[in-house]
């Protein structure tokens, strides 16, 4: 084997593709698993008649998915499970390059994997995916641009701006929506220092060629007195409802996961303040551009912006990594603040367990709740913390000596990340917040929010009492 094949096969099977590798198959399975569930849906059955009618386009959308969609039905077949191997493809591999993204912003594996984690279980994709569209391919497109674009950002490669020509080409023939991400990258570019590029010949290259490999669609248009401006033009006054802003963004905090939304809006923060992105500041510009353009046309759907996501997603969650590793006095800080928050926490969740039981449910009349009530009540996994704090720290680390347990912790420190990761994850999938605002005229939610304001202000002063130096000089300095 000569060094070219070799080095080719290295590259192939390096850690970091397989690690990227693992979530999108996981992507793939899940889809492919579920893909039988419900039958045929009827805009399928719309895209099964395109495809035995090929053309360079239709009155709704270009020619390109409706191509694939004639080959994957040559090669495989009607069944649900051959129609819908495509929409999963390319959502197993949209998730790949959000961890490539977050890779090229500088992010380990744990920011790849939370990343891509993320992705995978935002409720606007997994519906997506789900079903054959061109929408599939367009979340494709919009993460395989933004990745280029990011890499170019890093690397200078003009090279770059060619293949980004060939994939805004194939989008658009794919989607005319991807001009929002163009005019994104256009706004991009003059928000910052990097307008410069503006005066080469490359991004102008790249336009001409997606240009060129879009005309076939603009010339099927104009034989067919631009069919797709009437369709738009009805779509807009007779099917598409009105949204307010607010109703918008409210609808990507639910669409997205309220998570995963706060994730993003940390990342678009990053992008744009952040002196670790500095170069990578016109991608934080695609995607405010992006949302506002939709938030402001007053009938864009909630999964419209969706495809616009995952660079925000990527750097909300690579900041840690970009920043170095923390140094020792850093963690040290931040243990003992997050040991002082659980302990409220506890006695938060406590104090809780006990209003519901004595005065929310309370019925005129009615017995005395028992200590079972309040039990039952009382979320368990304070308990579980607190026993494990005590057992690790006056038990195990005594038997195995200091050395012995901070070798164990450092060797458990990825799983305990997917642990906690999973931990609020299927908190988050109990916390019905509209069960909180109905249920008691609104006073469970009421008690929400003032015990995390509590606890937030109760982490800040026992922050200022620990390193202010008003009382006494910090235990802990900067190394």
């Amino acid at each position: 084997m000569d060094k070219s094949a070799l080095g080719l096969k290295q590259r192939f099977f390096s850690a970091d593709v397989i690690f990227i590798g693992a979530f999108a198959a996981a992507k793939l399975l899940i889809h492919l698993a579920t893909s039988s569930g419900y039958g045929y849906f009827r805009d399928e059955l719309y895209y099964i008649a395109c495809s035995e009618h090929l053309a360079w386009g239709y009155v709704d959308q270009p020619p390109l998915s409706i191509f694939l969609l004639a080959v994957n039905r040559f090669m495989l077949g009607d069944s649900l499970l051959a129609l819908r191997f495509l929409p999963a493809l390319m959502g197993a591999l949209t998730v790949a390059l959000v961890g490539m993204i977050c890779r090229e912003m500088g992010g380990g594996r744990n920011a790849q994997g939370l990343a891509m984690l993320s992705w995978i279980f935002v409720p606007i994709c997994l519906g997506i995916n789900h079903t054959f569209s061109m929408n599939s391919f367009d979340f494709f497109f919009w993460a395989l641009i933004v990745w280029q674009f990011t890499r170019l950002l890093k690397t200078g490669d003009k090279r770059m701006w060619l293949w980004m020509g060939v994939s805004f080409g194939l989008g658009l023939m794919n989607k005319i929506s991807l001009i929002w991400l163009g005019v994104g990258i256009a706004a991009g570019l003059i928000s910052t220092r990097e307008r410069k590029v503006l005066l080469t010949m490359f991004p102008w290259i790249a336009a001409i060629i997606a240009g060129v490999m879009f005309l076939p669609y603009i010339i099927w248009q104009s034989l067919n007195d631009w069919a797709l401006l009437e369709f738009m033009k009805n779509a807009t006054e007779i099917k598409m409802l009105n949204r307010p802003p607010l109703e918008f963004f409210a609808g990507q905090f639910f669409g997205m996961l309220p998570l995963v939304f706060t994730l993003s809006i940390i990342g678009l923060v990053n992008l744009l303040s952040v002196r670790e992105f500095q170069r990578f500041r016109p991608v934080g510009f695609v995607f405010l551009t992006v949302f506002v353009m939709l938030m402001l046309s007053g009938t864009s759907r909630d999964y419209y912006v969706t495809p616009a996501y995952p660079a925000v997603i990527a750097a909300g969650e690579v900041l840690r990594d970009a920043q170095g590793n923390p140094s020792k006095a850093a963690v040290n800080a931040a243990a003992m603040v997050k040991m002082a928050q659980n302990v409220m926490i506890g006695l938060v969740a406590f104090l809780m367990a006990m209003w519901a039981t004595m005065s929310l449910d309370k019925q005129e009349g009615a017995e005395k709740p028992s200590f079972m009530e309040v039990w039952y009540r009382f979320p368990k996994f304070v308990v579980g913390f607190m026993v494990a704090s005590l057992v690790v720290s006056f038990i195990v680390e005594p038997a195995m000596g200091n050395d012995a347990a901070k070798a164990a912790a450092k060797a458990c420190k990825s799983y305990r990340s997917w642990f906690f990761a999973l931990c609020f994850v299927a908190i988050g999938l109990e916390t019905n917040f509209k069960e909180l605002i109905t249920v008691g005229g609104g006073r469970p939610a009421a008690a929400y929010w003032i015990s995390q304001t509590a606890n937030a202000v109760w982490t800040l002063f026992i922050s200022w009492i620990l390193w202010s130096g008003t009382f006494f000089t910090p235990a802990i300095l900067p190394d």
